[in-house]
């Protein structure tokens, strides 16, 4: 066969061409990468690649993508699994399953796959609006919207949208314990000087009030009235140092049920509902039984006025509601993802 020339004129010389090679690539899988907290919209710069070698993968700066090659190359023997994964600056990157039979429709189209933000921390200071600048402890700050709730303590666990949440009170006990070694923040192990009265079941309020933290026991090593370890269901979500108060919590009867509006992955600090939700504290009530979690909303300022929310990766603009009860404070605020603390003070009048 003979091969088709080819002369190109560059102005200097002319170069004739041969072909000697033509490769033909087909599109076999396709897909768009778009932003969870921008209202779905594409986003323009995204890397993805595949954990099987031989594609030729293609983005474009609307947020789609394509995966091409020779077919009968690739995929000489069905069913044919591999993994994706999408990553894109700032956000949390995706791990796609991809599975090709023998009688899939070539191309594939893959559902939109929406990225969230890396959570981001909004901290700050409240005082009054006074010359001094008085630091304001006790106050809450919160998003002002009754069908977002706002974490004190980011979730331990993933939930998928349509869980029910619910609100309720969380009593201390008075019995409290203590920690004799430091529990590092993901650590699902405390080692307490005393384990009576506690049980596979029961609930902990771990922490300050600045920083309160929920946690179940999942087991009890050895003879409980003893110091020993008690296994948690779920890791810490904030470190705790030697001497660090754990009291016995008791949970309230749960009242009415709002489901979550969207998949909510552990480590996020807000919850966006399906409608509105007035509580202090609520538990979240998975159909898993061991993925049930309490906690308190809203952050608090500490003694010199200073809060923290954190694990904010999926909203953009937001009103920030300040108040100790008597004086308020609204802002408005619009989360910079590329900045991993967000600095926004109130002043109480």
């Amino acid at each position: 066969m003979l091969a088709n020339t080819y002369q190109v004129n560059t102005g200097y010389r002319v170069t004739t061409v041969v072909d000697d090679l033509t490769t033909q690539f087909r599109v076999l899988l396709s897909g768009r990468v778009v932003s969870a907290a921008f209202g779905q919209q594409p986003l323009p710069q995204f890397t993805v690649t595949a954990d099987r070698p031989g594609f030729f993968i293609k983005t474009m700066p609307d947020g789609f993508f394509c995966l091409a090659g020779n077919e009968a190359q690739l995929f000489p023997v069905y069913p044919v699994n591999f993994n994706l994964t999408i990553t894109a600056p700032y956000q949390r990157a995706v791990t796609l399953p991809v599975a090709i039979t023998a009688v899939s429709d070539l191309p594939l189209t893959l559902p939109d796959t929406a990225l969230l933000y890396q959570p981001v921390r909004l901290q700050g200071r409240v005082t009054l609006d006074d010359v001094a600048r008085t630091p304001v402890a006790g106050a809450t700050v919160a998003i002002d919207d009754t069908a977002v709730l706002t974490l004190r303590t980011p979730l331990h666990f993933d939930h998928p949208a349509g869980t029910p949440v619910q609100p309720l009170t969380l009593s201390g006990s008075g019995t409290i314990k203590t920690l004799t070694a430091p529990a590092a923040q993901f650590s699902n192990t405390l080692a307490l000087n005393n384990r009576t009265g506690l049980a596979p079941g029961s609930v902990l309020r771990l922490g300050t009030a600045v920083s309160t933290e929920y946690a179940l026991i999942d087991a009890i090593s050895g003879n409980p009235p003893n110091p020993g370890d008690v296994r948690l269901t779920a890791g810490l979500q904030r470190s705790l140092p030697v001497g660090a108060a754990v009291e016995l919590a008791s949970a309230g009867p749960p009242g009415a049920a709002v489901s979550l509006l969207d998949d909510v992955l552990a480590g996020e600090g807000i919850l966006r509902l399906a409608g509105s939700l007035t509580a202090v504290a609520i538990q979240i009530a998975d159909a898993n039984p061991a993925r049930l979690e309490y906690h308190t909303l809203h952050a608090l300022t500490d003694a010199a006025g200073y809060y923290r929310l954190d694990g904010l990766s999926r909203v953009t603009a937001v009103t920030l509601h300040a108040t100790d009860g008597t004086d308020t404070d609204d802002q408005d605020w619009t989360l910079n993802y590329r900045q991993p603390v967000n600095v926004i003070d109130f002043r109480l009048d």
